[in-house]
C-alpha cells in the first residue's frame, strides 16, 4: 500500500512538471509571433474572418469642433424602387408612388435626387453626407427603412446600382434637422 501512494505522488509530480514545460513552450511560441500569423489578435481581423463588417478607424476629418454635424459609423445598405427591394409597394404605378414622407417618387427620379431611408427615430429632413454616394452631396431622409439606429438605406434609380453598392460600413456625417 505504501508503494501505491508513493507511485501516485510521482505521477502527480510528473504531470505537474509536464504542464509547466508545456506552458513554457507555449509562452515562447506566442512571444515568437508565429502564432499571430495563424490566429489574428486584433479585433478587426477576427471580424473579417468571421464575415462580419469590420469597423474602420475614424477618418482624419472627424475633428468636429464648432461644426453643425456629427460623425457616426453606420451600416449603409442600398435599395431601388423595384419589387425585389420594395415588395408590393413597387406594384403601384410609378407616377402614383410616394416616399414615406409624402414626396413623389417620380419627381425625385426626374430631379436625380439622392435620398435616404432611415428608422423612425431619425426625423424626415435629417441630412447625411455619405462617402461615394450622390457625389458626396448631402442627402435627406425622405423614406422609412431599417429600424436599427445604426443602419440607413440609400436610394438608387435602378436595381443593378443598388446591387453594386451592396452593404457598407462607413463613417457618415449627420446634419440634424433644424426645428
Amino acid at each position: 500500500m505504501q508503494w501505491y501512494h508513493s507511485h501516485d505522488r510521482r505521477k502527480r509530480l510528473l504531470a505537474l512538471l509536464v504542464g509547466i514545460l508545456l506552458g513554457a513552450i507555449g509562452t515562447a511560441f506566442l512571444r515568437s509571433g508565429q502564432f499571430a500569423a495563424t490566429f489574428p489578435t486584433d479585433r478587426g481581423a477576427w471580424a473579417m474572418r468571421a464575415g462580419t463588417p469590420s469597423f474602420p478607424a475614424a477618418p482624419a476629418w472627424a475633428d468636429r469642433e464648432g461644426q453643425d454635424w456629427s460623425l457616426v459609423q453606420m451600416e449603409v445598405r442600398a435599395y431601388c424602387h423595384c419589387e425585389k427591394c420594395c415588395g408590393d409597394w413597387a406594384k403601384i404605378p410609378i407616377l402614383d408612388r410616394t416616399t414615406a414622407s409624402g414626396e413623389s417618387l417620380a419627381g425625385l427620379l426626374v430631379d436625380n435626387a439622392g435620398f435616404v431611408a432611415a428608422g423612425p427615430l431619425i426625423p424626415y429632413g435629417t441630412e447625411f453626407e455619405i462617402p461615394d454616394y450622390h457625389d458626396g452631396q448631402r442627402v435627406a431622409v425622405r423614406d422609412r427603412g431599417p429600424s436599427d439606429e445604426g443602419q440607413i438605406e440609400v436610394f438608387f434609380p435602378n436595381h443593378q446600382d443598388a446591387v453594386d453598392w451592396g452593404v457598407k460600413v462607413l463613417w457618415v456625417k449627420v446634419y440634424p434637422k433644424k426645428i
